[in-house]
């Protein structure tokens, strides 16, 4: 598959599960997210501001999202970034109702959105028995 495959791959499954560490407990975490939005090569999440994973990120950067489908297996390792312009985060919900309906009302000013520039992807077919590296770039288009 190429990018834009496995970008429409990725909004399909919706669900990945994201890792991130605790330097100060020195502990990995992993929590499933919706992370099936991909604007320019960059795979956006969403969540609430006041989580343990807003903190997490904030003392480490470094993230990885696994994806499971039929089998087959999408990891991307990445550095996440937070994303504060209105624009974007617009955009995402409108793209998004679902989430954009969990984040209304007074939960609208608890709303943070993040992006993870990826750096590796690696990519398991259901018959295959280890990873392919996957040729991933950020792109200054529109959309997917």
């Amino acid at each position: 598959m190429n990018q834009e495959e496995f970008s429409k791959w990725i909004k399909d499954v919706s669900i990945a599960y994201l890792a991130t560490y605790d330097s100060g407990k020195d502990q990995p975490y992993v929590r499933p997210v919706d992370a099936g939005t991909v604007y320019n090569g960059k795979i956006y999440f969403s969540t609430f501001s006041d989580t343990d994973k807003v903190k997490q990120i904030n003392t480490c950067h470094n993230v990885e999202l696994t994806y499971f489908d039929a089998g087959s297996q999408l990891r991307i390792a990445g550095r996440v970034e937070f994303v504060g312009e209105q624009a974007e985060q617009e955009r995402f919900l409108a793209d998004n109702p679902i989430i954009s309906n969990t984040f209304s009302g007074e939960k609208r000013k608890q709303f943070t959105l993040f992006q993870v520039i990826p750096h590796e992807v690696r990519y398991m077919g259901e018959d295959d028995s280890v990873y392919t590296a996957v040729d991933w770039k950020q792109t200054d288009s529109v959309g997917m």
